[in-house]
């Protein structure tokens, strides 16, 4: 199946779907614990997709609480979710890296044609509005 939208317009859809972090709660289902961070799930797609790595050090820094403790815990709530998982750093065994899951991708790459097409129709009654 060809896609229909332009890697330029899911970069877009990608951005205003940030903008709309607390969509995402959705998929926690009664895990209501990263309702408060849900940007997160976003954060962790972005930087998987941009070929980087997440650090769990980083991950804990989208999370926002000052206290590693806090943190740890949303942390295990998404890995229990089944949409991340902790991996070790490839070159540096201290390190753990944050990895999306497939479940975690399907649902973001869902959402970010849901916007697509949302951003489209927009456009077309915006234009069409003239």
């Amino acid at each position: 199946m060809e896609d229909e939208f332009t890697l330029k317009q899911r970069q877009v859809a990608l951005q205003f779907l940030r903008a709309k972090y607390e969509k995402l709660h959705t998929i926690l289902l009664d895990r209501d614990i990263l309702d408060e961070h849900p940007h997160f799930l976003v954060e962790v797609y972005r930087v998987h997709q941009s070929k980087k790595a997440m650090t769990l050090m980083q991950a804990c820094g989208y999370l926002g609480s000052k206290h590693d403790a806090t943190n740890r815990r949303h942390l295990q709530v998404a890995i229990e979710s089944g949409l991340v998982a902790l991996e070790r750093h490839p070159y540096d065994s201290r390190k753990q890296l944050v990895i999306p899951t497939s479940k975690l991708l399907l649902y973001v790459q869902d959402l970010i044609t849901e916007e697509c097409h949302t951003i489209k129709k927009l456009t077309e009654d915006f234009n069409t509005s003239e």
